[in-house]
């Protein structure tokens, strides 16, 4: 929940041409032979032992939404200029209560990403399961009307080892629902097709 208002937070301040926010760049970011911006995990923290590369746009800077969560791996986002939107991604990974033998998995999945009536996340307008580099999860579109009366899409990756939940969470922002509509359905695409591309170096437990 902490992490979600320091979302709404960023979305408020930002569509006010707000830029404190923003880093002039991604710290640790790399560039793949076909040009592609990503970070790997492995050298920090908060990633928990998680190696893996992760990608993203390369006009996308560094964010500071939340920098008191020790799940959040990493936070990235954009103000696009001549639009009143903006987007941004959280990295994150928390444990699980208990450990996931496949059988649970599946069941899970099916429980909340296959009967269309998910209540993880607030707001959920349509749900489903996907497999990401060897990894399991499932995916939750959502949208918000925040307290600032700027509406919010959200596109929100879960993807689950034996006793871990990895997360990307993207949220798209704008005054209107409009603005707020064209653009996340402009971005979705791009970044499934970029969280696709994530690779694990190591075996997730």
């Amino acid at each position: 929940m902490k992490t979600f208002i320091a979302i709404t937070l960023f979305l408020t301040t930002s569509c006010i041409n707000n830029q404190s926010v923003f880093s002039n760049q991604v710290e640790g970011a790399k560039t793949d032979n076909e040009g592609n911006c990503f970070i790997n995990t492995a050298e920090i923290p908060e990633a928990d032992g998680i190696n893996m590369d992760v990608y993203y746009p390369c006009s996308w800077s560094e964010v500071h939404i939340d920098n008191y969560h020790s799940n959040v791996i990493k936070q990235i986002g954009d103000t696009p200029q001549g639009l009143k939107a903006n987007i941004a991604l959280v990295i994150m990974t928390s444990k699980l209560k208990d450990t996931l033998t496949n059988e649970l998995l599946d069941s899970l999945r099916s429980e909340i990403y296959l009967t269309g009536n998910s209540k993880l996340e607030e707001g959920t307008i349509s749900t489903d399961t996907l497999e990401i580099s060897g990894l399991k999860g499932g995916k939750i579109v959502t949208r918000n009307v925040l307290e600032s009366g700027q509406i919010a899409y959200g596109l929100n990756i879960h993807l689950y080892s034996k006793t871990k939940v990895i997360q990307f969470r993207y949220v798209v922002g704008a005054p209107t629902e409009i603005e707020a509509a064209s653009y996340f359905h402009k971005m979705e695409p791009i970044l499934m097709r970029l969280t696709r591309k994530t690779r694990f170096h190591n075996n997730v437990l």
